[in-house]
């Protein structure tokens, strides 16, 4: 995109106001880098979820374990 813009403007005659193409390939870098921010914010938002998720899953499997252990102490003392 650099590369594009130094060319255009090198072949076009220097002028003191800004021309109709910096303001095309100045939207399609703003696009580019638009998009990269995006992705990297919902991966980040999706990673949080998914460490969420895997937190609750530890804590009920753990709660799952303690429950097991407890019922299983208790079906020894019944028998």
């Amino acid at each position: 995109m650099i590369t594009l813009t130094a060319s255009v403007r090198n072949s076009l005659p220097r002028v003191t106001y800004v021309k109709y193409s910096d303001w095309i390939l100045t939207t399609c870098l703003l696009y580019v880098f638009g998009a990269l921010a995006e992705f990297a914010i919902i991966n980040f938002h999706d990673s949080l979820e998914t460490r969420k998720q895997e937190k609750l899953k530890n804590k009920l499997r753990n709660i799952d374990m303690e429950r097991g252990v407890s019922l299983k102490q208790e079906y020894k003392n019944m028998i």
